[in-house]
């Protein structure tokens, strides 16, 4: 737990953010970031609790380590990209908002959740995550096809003839 100690000095907008841009030009042009905080925080620290003069380098720090994590973030979407890239096309699974973009009239991420609830379309669930196949999505969408006014009417005669011969009771 980070406990601040109270403001020692006046605040001031302008000079917050002078200090604050100077503080990350300082830091991007280091050598090794990790060594000037640990020297800093030593500087600015009062038995170890950081000061308010200290919040430029910890935002930098921060910063730092937000890019260095999304750099990998991104390295390992780009692996599993090309794992799946390897496997079958019609195994390719989606989440809900690439589901959503898939299927034709793009339906509210919310009405695809509410088709899941209702299990009216295929999905997998994993955990919370809810997943789709291609290949199922397509014979789903295959299946709710319209029917021609043909094919109603035969239904219907096939409907009303299997009820006439069915005894009533």
């Amino acid at each position: 737990m980070v406990h601040f100690l109270p403001l020692q000095r006046s605040f001031s907008h302008t000079n917050f953010a002078t200090e604050f841009k100077q503080m990350l030009t300082a830091q991007s042009q280091s050598i090794n970031t990790k060594t000037s905080f640990k020297m800093e925080e030593r500087k600015h620290t009062s038995n170890g609790v950081p000061t308010f003069d200290m919040i430029p380098m910890l935002m930098a720090n921060l910063l730092e380590d937000n890019k260095i994590l999304s750099a990998k973030i991104d390295a390992l979407n780009r692996k599993i990209s090309a794992s799946v890239g390897n496997s079958k096309d019609d195994d390719q699974r989606m989440d809900v908002s690439e589901a959503q973009k898939y299927i034709p009239g793009h339906p509210a991420v919310q009405t695809i959740y509410g088709w899941t609830s209702n299990n009216m379309i295929p999905y997998h669930k994993v955990g919370k995550r809810i997943y789709f196949v291609k290949s199922e999505l397509d014979a789903w969408l295959s299946k709710e096809q319209h029917k021609s006014q043909e094919n109603l009417r035969k239904e219907a005669e096939e409907y009303v003839n299997n009820q006439r011969k069915q005894p009533t009771l």
